[in-house]
């Protein structure tokens, strides 16, 4: 659901999304011994098993502000992400994000967010900042 302006305000937590963290290639692909896609070679590392890819997470990511800002998200938003804690195959996670700054121009309403994932039981997995247009 794309928001409307008028009813954003620096402060404003936005819808979540909540998924199943899943890649369909760690069920299909083998791969190299030393991957951090091995259940046996993560769990050597001391994880409970095999890494998502950050690909299938930025995807989760832009699913969340596509629903934001809708798909001129696409053409001029933008966004930056620090990986802090490992995604697991079936985990449940949930994006977020807070409005941090509102800048009125000619196109609408630039937003800039505090963005986050976490899985599970609250623990952060990613966290960064997004912005984009909401069109007047």
């Amino acid at each position: 659901m794309v928001a409307h302006y008028r009813d954003i305000k620096v402060g404003s937590q936005l819808l979540t999304l909540t998924k199943i963290a899943y890649q369909r290639a760690l069920d299909e692909v083998a791969f190299l011994e030393d991957s951090s896609h091995r259940d046996e070679y993560t769990k050597s590392k001391g994880y409970a098993g095999a890494l998502l890819s950050g690909y299938i997470l930025c995807g989760y990511i832009s699913h969340f502000l596509v629903n934001f800002f809708g798909l001129e998200w696409l053409q001029g938003g933008e966004v930056s992400l620090s990986f802090v804690k490992a995604v697991h195959q079936g985990d449940e996670v949930t994006i977020g994000g807070t409005v941090v700054e509102m800048i009125e121009n000619n196109e609408g309403i630039r937003l800039n967010l505090d963005i986050w994932m976490e899985k599970n039981e609250g623990i952060k997995v990613i966290v960064g900042q997004a912005n984009g247009i909401l069109k007047a």
